[in-house]
């Protein structure tokens, strides 16, 4: 349900002074052998201090845009109000995007933030459970705040811990991080468009416009790119994709019918083309500011037309 992106790429953006300022304390140790005898590094370092403020302005902005997007002006309920809504029914009134919206979103923002902590001087174990505390408590906060405007969702909160955990796992799993990825390919559709002209800032469930793919770097795989004849299948993600169409927002067309798709695909593996053309990811240290924000946001993001579509399986509300 909650999809921002927007977060991310302002916390990706912020990475490279935070990397600075780590170069700062480091650079008199490695450029003046002199320095031997220096006393043992405070725990609160100028990195960590930064890298941890900037978090406190990332969630500042995400609350903020949570109010103009789900509570301004919004009436509240008489009580308290919970419901199971159905997870990936196809009757439910997102058909199943909005939970994998929830995942997304704090697989992104968890691991987002804990690649700023890191880059601020944390180590990967503790910074991805602060991170990861973090986006999950937010989100459990938004969701009790959703029962008292529209619905308390069990199946949302679930969603989020989920989405929230994977970003743990992959900040200390370097061998699952380098086989997957998960991201979503947003379009906006026309009837969000037209809201936002009126004012309307969620795009984050603008449904219709997203589709989500989880997908398998074939040059993750040991052996599979070795040979100069299979080199190319570096660049080439497979994996599987679902998208729900003509739920949310209310489409145009009266004749449109919800429905929801599961597929088979094939991707193009920008982040390979990128450490191509700017060195792997161990050498990120003397890449460009853009290219640490570019990589990063393909973590999540897929490029639209970037991905094919070989096999689908389709279901509507209409049972055709």
């Amino acid at each position: 349900m909650r999809r921002v992106v927007v977060a991310w790429m302002a916390a990706a953006a912020l990475a490279a002074p935070i990397q600075s300022a780590r170069a700062d304390e480091t650079g008199t140790a490695t450029g003046g052998a002199q320095i031997q005898n220096q006393q043992p590094e405070p725990f609160w370092t100028t990195g960590k201090i930064v890298s941890a403020s900037a978090i406190g302005g990332v969630y500042a902005t995400l609350t903020v845009w949570a109010y103009f997007a789900w509570y301004h002006n919004k009436p509240r309920n008489l009580h308290f109000k919970t419901n199971g809504d159905g997870l990936f029914g196809v009757n439910t009134y997102a058909g199943g995007s909005d939970k994998l919206g929830h995942f997304w979103s704090n697989h992104m923002v968890s691991r987002g933030t804990s690649e700023f902590l890191i880059a601020g001087g944390w180590k990967p174990l503790p910074a991805s459970l602060i991170a990861s505390g973090l986006s999950a408590a937010f989100f459990t906060f938004v969701e009790v705040k959703d029962g008292y405007y529209y619905e308390f969702s069990t199946g949302d909160l679930a969603a989020d811990v989920g989405g929230a955990a994977l970003s743990v796992l992959m900040i200390n799993s370097p061998a699952i991080d380098r086989l997957f990825d998960f991201r979503v390919q947003y379009i906006p559709t026309d009837e969000y468009l037209a809201g936002f002209d009126d004012g309307d800032v969620n795009f984050a469930e603008d449904y219709s416009g997203q589709t989500y793919f989880l997908a398998t770097h074939l040059g993750g795989i040991p052996g599979v790119t070795d040979s100069k004849w299979s080199r190319w299948l570096r660049y080439v993600d497979v994996g599987v994709g679902f998208q729900s169409q003509n739920y949310k927002p209310e489409p145009d067309d009266m004749d449109a019918v919800p429905s929801q798709h599961l597929f088979l695909g094939a991707a193009l593996n920008l982040q390979t083309l990128l450490e191509d053309l700017y060195g792997e990811k161990a050498e990120r240290g003397h890449a460009h500011a853009s290219h640490l924000v570019v990589h990063n946001v393909l973590e999540f993001v897929s490029v639209p037309y970037t991905t094919l579509r070989v096999a689908e399986e389709s279901r509507s509300q209409s049972g055709m």
